[in-house]
Formats: C-alpha cells, sequence, structure tokens
C-alpha cells in the first residue's frame, strides 16, 4: 500500500510540476509580435507613410525623432525650451490617441490661438497632457516631467 501511495504522489507532482513550465510554443510566439512604431527619416516620410504629416511643428526644437505608429499616428519625440514633449497626431476618430494613462490632479480647457479647445491636464511639478482635435485630426502633446502651461501651450499653437 506504501509503495502504491508513493508511486501516485510521484505522478502528482510530476503532473503540477509540468503545468509550471512554459511551453517553447509561447515564447516564440511573443517574440515575433510586431513592433507598431516605425522609425521615420522625415516629416516627408510620415506623409508618404500616412497621407498626412505635422504641418508645423514648434521651432526652434532640438534632437527630433519622427515615427508612425500602427500606420494610422504620426509622433514626433523632440526637445523644446529645454523640456521633452511627445506629440502625436491621427486622424479624428474617437480613440484616445496619446498612449498616456496617469492620472491627473489638475485638468483646464483653453481655446488656443485656432479657436480650438485642448485640454490641459497636470501633475503638479510633474508630468503634463495636452489633446484637441480639429476638423480632421486629433492632437496630444504630452512631456513627462516639469509640465509648465505657457510651454504647453506654445507647443500646441505651434502645431498644425
Amino acid at each position: 500500500m506504501k509503495q502504491k501511495s508513493a508511486f501516485v504522489l510521484v505522478v502528482v507532482l510530476m503532473l503540477i510540476l509540468s503545468g509550471c513550465t512554459q511551453s517553447q510554443d509561447s515564447d516564440a510566439s511573443q517574440e515575433s509580435l510586431p513592433n507598431p512604431m516605425v522609425e521615420m527619416t522625415s516629416l516627408e516620410a510620415i506623409n508618404d507613410r500616412l497621407g498626412f504629416t505635422f504641418d508645423s511643428l514648434p521651432a526652434p526644437a532640438t534632437d527630433s525623432v519622427y515615427y508612425v505608429i500602427a500606420d494610422t499616428i504620426a509622433e514626433a519625440d523632440l526637445n523644446f525650451e529645454e523640456k521633452a514633449f511627445t506629440i502625436r497626431k491621427a486622424k479624428r476618430s474617437e480613440e484616445d490617441i496619446s498612449g498616456v494613462y496617469t492620472q491627473f490632479n489638475h485638468g483646464q480647457t483653453i481655446t488656443d490661438s485656432r479657436g480650438n479647445t485642448v485640454f490641459y491636464q497636470y501633475n503638479d511639478g510633474a508630468e503634463g497632457l495636452a489633446t484637441f482635435s480639429t476638423t480632421d485630426y486629433d492632437y496630444s502633446v504630452y512631456t513627462a516631467e516639469n509640465f509648465d502651461l505657457n510651454v504647453m501651450q506654445v507647443v500646441v499653437n505651434n502645431l498644425f
């Protein structure tokens, strides 16, 4: 009886332990997922890919890097007024294009220089996000640190 119990216990342990390992197939499928962000060489390259681009960006900007995300969103990462910004533009939809999931403590709506209603959200001394839409496009502007409403408004007023 002891031998039979020991054998059953060993079999049960083997079954439990075999369920704890990952299969090689699941690792391979995770590695083959494509990155939705594709770096682009210029604003013109974004336009060639999406059929639209940023008509203007804040100047003078430095360290600009451009991306297309999932063949639907144009992104420009740049530095302006010694702050890093991520700027996105997409054809108008109900989707949130910002990619920002931070809970913000403050929010206010301000009309920009072109009459667009811009929603600014921020945390004191930390990150900030501006989102707005025009007739045809959605925009988001994000900075990860040291949010400054005045600088953010300059960036927003220089987009299109």
